[in-house]
This record gives C-alpha cells, sequence and structure tokens, in this order.
C-alpha cells in the first residue's frame, strides 16, 4: 500500500498523464511511443518522471496510484477509439 499522503499534491504533466493512461491501458512503451509519436527514450522519461512524483516503486504501480487519485480515467473518454490513426483493435 502507497501513502497517499506523499502524493496528494502531486502534478503531472499533460504527457506524463497520457503515458501513465496508455500504461493502464496495458500499452508498452513501444506501443505508446507508436501512439505518441515520441522515441521509447521519451517514454521512458516520461514514465519515471511520473513514477518519481507518485513516490511509486514501479511503473505499474504508478499507473494504479494515478488511477486511485483520479490523476488519470483511462476508460471515461473513448473517442480514441473511433480514430483512424490508431492501428490497435480494442
Amino acid at each position: 500500500m502507497f501513502n497517499s499522503n506523499l502524493v496528494l499534491h502531486a502534478r503531472l504533466t499533460p504527457r506524463e498523464e497520457d503515458i501513465l493512461t496508455w500504461i493502464a491501458r496495458g500499452k508498452t512503451r513501444a506501443e505508446i511511443a507508436v501512439i505518441l509519436t515520441l522515441s521509447e527514450d521519451s517514454v521512458k522519461t516520461y514514465t519515471e518522471r511520473a513514477r518519481r512524483k507518485l513516490n511509486a516503486v514501479n511503473t505499474t504501480q504508478a499507473a494504479t496510484i494515478a488511477l486511485t487519485l483520479g490523476l488519470i480515467a483511462p476508460y471515461k473518454d473513448t473517442s480514441w477509439m473511433d480514430q483512424p490513426s490508431y492501428s490497435y483493435s480494442y
């Protein structure tokens, strides 16, 4: 269990939120890089920044904390599913 007092005031950037949202959706670093047109190294950097801000020990925990605190909501907006630029089937 994480200590929510340590992360209550965490401020994620929009890009960090995007990355954690895709992680929560089960995407890999490589898939996220393609979706967001970033390098895998950039995805890793954003992930690590978010992980540290949330005081998480790993990426999965960071996504879980972000979900728990309402910082991300991976299935709230499903309009991304209708966009032709995504080549992934859901």
